[in-house]
């Protein structure tokens, strides 16, 4: 299926020249200057009249249309085209508002809806999507077109120039004979462009409706995913349970000890709850203070066996107990720097 890189080129993630996309990044740097602007002006007076109110209010619904900073809380510009902005203003709203990681934690809400909320919302998402694929099917089909207008008009120049050198009087018709003229040809296209910039600007306006059931499926769910959808408690309580077995040794020799006594001093925060569960489940690693990458479990959970181990264990010089094979010391780059690449955003991949 080709409906993500249609996604992908349409909303300006990929495919698009460097100058071309910065210069459409700027139009909507500056589009949202001027939305800017009229709710500035709505403020800077004290009785603003209706014609203020009335812009102040366009400006406002205009500007949710862009993503919000989850730092700063400023609405900002991400993609260069108004589609791209409006989607990703509300596939970040619950990362933003609740720091739940919606491509992870949608699925497990739509399992959860009812058949008939479960319908609405494939109606919805379907007209979205119709207005993007038909808009993408046009454009191509408007430069189709473009490309055999030039075509005719390059061959029936050829033929002039051939013409007035003497070679040859005409060239050999072809199929080409039964198909419409350069000039039709170049009409068939700006039709079809024209289209496909009105259903564009549709499309802007049904994925900002499917954009609005989203917001609001994740508002009313935000609380069911942490009690009811996911037990997060049991989660959090694992990994805090994990990390206070760590006990902190008498001497620090190497890097693995220092995660260890990271681990026992600082458990997971209670306020990342939703992070961490989507982390554990996601990737199986846990978030380490002052380590910047994420720890696998099982490399925790091996460095505590390795540390709750008689001493000739840890050496390497015996086995382990009951029949284990025998296990090397950890390197001390193992644990701090475990190769795993950051997994906040969940369009990284791991």
């Amino acid at each position: 299926m080709a409906d993500m890189p249609i996604y992908m080129l349409m909303e300006g993630r990929h495919g698009w020249p460097v100058q071309v996309k910065q210069k459409f990044i700027n139009g909507e740097t500056n589009r949202l200057a001027n939305i800017n602007r009229d709710i500035d002006a709505f403020y800077a007076v004290d009785n603003p009249d209706d014609g203020l109110r009335r812009k102040w209010l366009e400006a406002s619904v205009k500007k949710r249309s862009f993503p919000l900073h989850q730092t700063s809380g400023e609405r900002y510009v991400e993609f260069p085209t108004r589609l791209g902005n409006a989607i990703h203003a509300y596939e970040t709203y619950s990362k933003v508002m609740y720091e739940l990681e919606a491509v992870f934690y949608w699925p497990r809400i739509w399992v959860n809806l009812s058949k008939d909320l479960r319908e609405e919302i494939d109606t919805q998402q379907a007209m979205a999507d119709s207005t993007v694929y038909s808009s993408f099917a046009l454009g191509v089909g408007g430069l189709l077109w473009v490309f055999y207008s030039v075509f005719l008009f390059t061959q029936g120049l050829v033929a002039w120039l051939l013409d007035k050198a003497g070679k040859v009087t005409s060239l050999p018709p072809g199929i080409l004979s039964y198909l419409p003229g350069a000039g039709t040809c170049l009409l068939f296209a700006v039709i079809f462009l024209g289209l496909a910039y009105g259903v564009y600007r549709l499309s802007i306006y049904t994925n900002e409706q499917f954009g609005t059931l989203f917001m609001a499926i994740i508002d009313s769910h935000v609380g069911k995913v942490e009690k009811e959808y996911i037990d997060a408690d049991t989660i959090v309580r694992m990994i805090e349970d994990l990390t206070r077995k760590a006990s902190t040794p008498d001497k620090l020799e190497d890097a693995h000890m220092n995660m260890l006594e990271d681990l026992t001093r600082e458990p997971p925060a209670r306020n990342d709850r939703l992070e961490i569960v989507r982390r554990y489940l996601q990737y199986y690693t846990v978030r380490v203070p002052r380590h910047k990458r994420p720890v696998p479990v099982p490399q925790i959970q091996s460095t505590l066996e390795l540390d709750n181990a008689p001493e000739t264990v840890r050496d390497g010089t015996a086995s382990l107990p009951s029949g284990q094979p025998q296990r090397d010391r950890p390197s001390p780059e193992l644990l701090p720097d475990t190769g795993t690449p950051d997994p906040i955003r969940a369009d990284d991949g791991q």
